[in-house]
């Protein structure tokens, strides 16, 4: 494996960040993973998984032997953010159903709070059309940067449980922003991961369509 020059913060170790940020310490990153949790991040820095997911534990006990992953409950600074949250519905007064956005958003805050100029944002949690412009926004007013001087795209999580290893690897993925070059620096990241599936590039509005599409 080459090692990669680029530092990634995962934000979320759920049933998508966990397998993705560990696939992404293999391919020769330097991971950290934050979890708000202390007790999740206890358990994980201590070699132990806390999902249940085929061959998952093998590899991460192999990741973390590399020394390219660790798990943190402060965010670190890295040069390229993912987020992969959860995006529960929740009920409105009216009754209608809307993704509730609040983890998005603090993950957003986390990653204005330590993003350096040039630094790039991904937003892979399934969310509704806009949301990665609202990322971008957060991130420029917790960080004091101007949406031009780093960068945000989406690409939306595809995995299902049971075959994550494998799908990670081997499904197609969709890279949208609204600046080509975002999408191109998150394209060289994910292509490290995706041996076998090819990535698409679109815009961020498009990338949101398509994966509430296939949901």
């Amino acid at each position: 494996v080459m090692e990669s020059t680029e530092q990634i913060l995962f934000l979320g170790l759920g049933y998508i960040g966990l397998p993705t940020a560990i696939t992404l310490a293999e391919a020769g990153f330097e991971v950290c993973g934050f979890d708000v949790k202390p007790e999740v991040v206890a358990r994980l820095n201590s070699g132990k998984i806390h999902i249940v997911e085929p061959d998952l534990q093998e590899a991460m006990t192999q990741a973390m032997a590399t020394g390219r992953l660790h798990f943190s409950s402060v965010p670190e600074p890295a040069d390229v953010f993912i987020i992969a949250v959860q995006t529960p519905y929740r009920e409105t007064e009216e009754h209608k159903r809307v993704s509730d956005m609040r983890f998005v958003e603090s993950a957003a805050r986390e990653v204005g709070s330590v993003i350096r100029p040039g630094g790039l944002c991904v937003l892979e949690s399934t969310s509704p059309p806009g949301s990665t412009r609202l990322v971008e926004q957060i991130v420029s007013e917790v960080s004091g940067l101007k949406p031009e001087e780093f960068m945000t795209a989406h690409c939306p999580e595809r995995i299902i449980p049971g075959r994550m290893l494998l799908e990670l690897r081997q499904n197609d993925r969709i890279i949208g922003s609204n600046r080509p070059e975002a999408a191109e620096y998150a394209k060289s990241i994910y292509e490290k991961v995706v041996t076998k599936g090819t990535i698409r590039l679109t815009d961020d509005l498009t990338a949101e369509m398509c994966k509430l599409t296939e949901n």
